[in-house]
């Protein structure tokens, strides 16, 4: 784990110059470069580094700090980059590395960055200086005593991130687990802000989130490249009706009134099968959202939950998920479908399927074929009726 003398020593010239002379090295090699000095210290930050150049693009520029601990529970900089938030004033509380912060800082004039670990806190001072963000200062301190010491403070926006691992590491689902717990400190922190954000684990349930915030809420489940990685509450009593939102970064946002009574067991159409033109697999935070019926169903597409492919004859007009034209549409047979693929002299077939009781490998033996190939075929449950669907 990285000390503070560590953090000294690497934003110092000679160890900053080796990290950027070796930035695209083997790090098990440069440890053990003995013309390197700390070559062990300036490894570990190369093997980071490398490691963050997808998720973390600017800190990776930049040649930024990153410690084990904070690049694994830091924001991805695609997922903050979804905060649509603005104004002159933010508190970002429990900013970690600070990647939201970044963020935040360039759409408010000024931003509050409260961390109360103390590595964490001069790694993110050091990383703003890199960055050349000049309008974010950082404060050593938990939320618990930032209420106690602000007490008038005010905001436009405060934005949480409340620890979501315990002490032993392990991730925490519930609110209630997580540290600070938010849901008692809330009434104090709506004091300061008439808007606040919480960031919450991709695993957090819809449902339970309205029954804690209330109505003044708007939730959305985002995601990056297919994968959920937040649920973000957006809680403002200037909100008129509950909202629950989907939003698959850099390729849309849906959103809908919030309502628990909203059926997503069954269609209430008959389907479009077997003649529809493309099979659409929905986007993680739609389907997350329970937003994918609503969302098919609205422009006339056939899906029987939220969890099920939906079978269209148009292309959906935002990229809400995976879209496969289909060359044919078949009931279940296994003798049949052994026939066909012979027929087409196909012996290995890339499965998908989606509500579909039986496993990858009895599928390929009842069919007789090997895994993998080109060929795709998608195997689903419609109608209490098992069907392949073959894919172009």
């Amino acid at each position: 784990m990285l000390t503070l003398k560590e953090l000294d020593l690497l934003l110092t010239k000679p160890l900053r110059e080796a990290v950027r002379e070796h930035i695209s090295s083997d790090p098990a090699k440069i440890a053990l470069d003995k013309n390197i000095p700390y070559a062990q210290l300036v490894a570990t930050q190369v093997k980071y580094l490398q490691k963050a150049r997808k998720k973390l693009p600017s800190y990776y520029k930049a040649q930024c700090i990153i410690s084990a601990k904070a690049y694994e529970q830091c924001s991805s900089e695609a997922a903050a980059s979804h905060r649509h938030y603005k104004g002159e004033f933010c508190i970002d509380m429990g900013s970690g590395l600070g990647v939201d912060s970044l963020y935040l800082s360039k759409r408010f004039d000024r931003i509050m960055s409260i961390e109360q670990d103390p590595l964490l806190t001069e790694i993110a001072r050091a990383n703003f200086d890199l960055l050349g963000r000049r309008n974010i200062s950082v404060v050593k301190m938990n939320i618990e005593e930032a209420l106690e010491q602000y007490p008038e403070l005010s905001a436009d926006l405060v934005f949480l991130d409340p620890d979501r691992r315990g002490s032993d590491g392990r991730k925490k689902i519930t609110l209630e687990d997580c540290s600070p717990d938010i849901t008692k400190l809330l009434p104090r922190i709506k004091k300061i802000a008439p808007k606040v954000v919480i960031k919450l684990s991709p695993m957090f349930d819809i449902d339970e989130a309205f029954r804690i915030f209330g109505s003044h809420v708007i939730i959305d489940v985002v995601s990056v490249d297919g994968e959920c990685k937040e649920v973000l509450v957006e809680i403002d009593d200037r909100i008129e009706h509950p909202t629950i939102k989907a939003s698959g970064v850099g390729h849309y946002e849906v959103e809908y009134p919030y309502d628990k009574n909203q059926p997503s067991d069954k269609a209430d159409t008959a389907p479009h099968m077997p003649t529809s033109r493309y099979l659409i697999v929905p986007d993680v935070a739609l389907a997350k959202a329970r937003l994918a019926k609503r969302y098919f169903s609205d422009m006339n597409a056939y899906i029987e939950t939220d969890n099920s492919y939906a079978f269209s004859d148009i292309l959906p007009k935002e990229k809400v998920g995976k879209v496969f034209e289909i060359e044919s549409i078949e009931k279940y047979s296994p003798k049949n479908l052994r026939q066909k693929l012979a027929g087409m002299k196909i012996k290995k077939i890339n499965v998908m399927k989606h509500e579909f009781p039986y496993s990858t490998e009895k599928i390929t033996k009842e069919l007789g074929v090997a895994e993998g190939g080109t060929k795709y075929i998608a195997f689903t449950t419609i109608a209490d009726k098992k069907w392949a669907i073959f894919l172009k």
